[in-house]
């Protein structure tokens, strides 16, 4: 199955979803009216403003997420991304329906009975309430998603971890590295947007810099612009280093967007390692590839073949960091040795919350192992970098980040 299918049928659902919640709504709305005419009036307006969100579903199951236009910042700001608002809007609002549904099912089993039996009265004052508070939930969803695409679109965070490594050379003592992972440059991170970021990210001094895959989101029409932006990229003393992520391969052309980095002078890391001298000390800088082939959800069992290929024939005493897309490498990482693994993929989630004092919780919690910020295991540590741009523009919880680590 093609990802351009995937991606289809994945609008179909939505769009399935966005029926449901569109009917509930526009009911919810139209119980506010005090007048037949008045209600009648907000139906229309309910209806309305539900194809207005909806327009976007026939140019996605007929063009796809790909295609590039000049006036992609206008056309978002119109058309596209209350869409997407709409949409994060109706799968939410259609999960709580459904809770809603079981955990009241009761309570209408005895309604049911209790008119059957002519006892029943209806309150007039309770159904006016729960009219309004109906109709405040998807308002409040709609709001919280808008606030969720301002969000994404927004300058990234810096986080500054020091990171503790085990049997670190005292040559090496804090070394600075610097991670960027995900750009994703395509519709909702065009170039002269990460060109912007890059300006930023120049002012930064680091020792090294890694990028850790899906550099492009998912078409190749967009890598002349992206290989303007990272032109302007300022690589450090100890260079610049890169692997590969599933979207490089999804754009279609993953060698394409691996010979525009090296191009730019970076060093690609493809199931190989280098070594890099820095000072008396040498540092084993290994990558992989990603397992794009086969079954999707299936990488896990792939990872590993990749992680021991990469690692084939380094040395047995020298230090070793492995830049790999996917985190979940880092169990195989881990076995072997690793002292510190760069990844990305997860976004963080896209929606997360953090507890006081806790590990963030996410919705990429449900599907990775290692979502956001630093692990360790076996002495081994990783950290898994939340993404600078986005395939869905929407983050909750779960900023734009460029990461340095301070390691030691």
């Amino acid at each position: 199955m093609s990802f351009g299918l995937i991606i289809r049928l994945i609008f179909l659902a939505f769009l399935a979803l966005s029926v449901i919640a569109g009917r509930h709504s526009v009911r919810w709305l139209a119980a506010l009216g005090t007048t037949d005419t008045a209600r009648r009036r907000l139906k229309r307006i309910g209806w309305a403003l539900w194809i207005l969100f909806n327009l976007p579903y026939a140019y996605f199951l007929t063009m796809g997420l790909g295609t590039r236009g000049s006036t992609h910042q206008a056309w978002h700001l119109w058309f596209l991304y209350p869409y997407f608002a709409w949409m994060v809007t109706s799968l939410f609002l259609s999960a709580v329906l459904l809770a809603k549904s079981v955990v009241t099912a009761p309570y209408h089993i005895a309604r049911w009975w209790q008119r059957r039996s002519g006892k029943h009265q209806a309150d007039l004052a309770r159904r006016e309430f729960l009219a309004g508070a109906a109709t405040a939930l998807p308002a409040t969803l709609l709001l919280t998603s808008g606030y969720g695409i301002l969000r994404a679109q927004s300058d990234f965070d810096w986080f500054e971890p020091a990171l503790k490594l085990r049997d670190w050379p005292a040559e090496l003592e804090g070394l600075r590295i610097l991670q960027i992972s995900d750009l994703h440059v395509g519709n909702f991170l065009p170039g002269d947007k990460l060109a912007e970021h890059i300006e930023v990210i120049n002012r930064k001094p680091c020792d090294l810099m890694v990028i850790t895959g899906d550099i492009i989101n998912n078409n190749m029409a967009w890598f002349p612009e992206c290989m303007e932006a990272m032109a302007k990229l300022k690589q450090p003393r100890y260079g610049a280093y890169v692997c590969i992520g599933n979207h490089d391969y999804y754009a279609g052309d993953p060698d394409g967007v691996l010979d525009g980095m090296r191009k730019l002078g970076m060093t690609v890391l493809r199931d190989e390692h280098i070594e890099v001298p820095i000072g008396n000390s040498r540092l084993t800088l290994a990558g992989i590839d990603y397992p794009v082939w086969g079954r999707h959800g299936q990488e896990d069992g792939r990872l590993p073949a990749h992680v021991d290929t990469a690692l084939a024939g380094a040395p047995p005493d020298a230090p070793v960091l492995l830049l790999a897309h996917h985190p979940h490498a880092f169990d195989r990482a881990a076995e072997r040795g690793v002292q510190l693994t760069l990844s990305g993929h997860t976004h963080g989630g896209q929606f997360a919350f953090t507890p006081p004092g806790g590990r963030p919780v996410s919705l990429g919690d449900l599907m990775f192992k290692y979502v956001a910020g630093p692990y360790e295991q076996n002495g081994s540590r990783l950290y898994v970098n939340r993404g600078l741009g986005n395939w869905f523009p929407m983050r909750l919880g779960a900023p734009p980040e460029v990461t340095l680590l301070t390691v030691g």
